[in-house]
């Protein structure tokens, strides 16, 4: 969430005005064969 909060800065400011959990999804690269 830090990186996306570096990348966005204004979510950082969304996380402050909702209740809600706001999910975080990591996704990597996985070599090709």
């Amino acid at each position: 969430f830090q990186e996306m909060c570096k990348i966005w800065p204004s979510y950082a400011d969304y996380q402050t005005r909702t209740e809600r959990v706001i999910p975080v999804v990591v996704l990597e690269r996985q070599p090709s064969h």
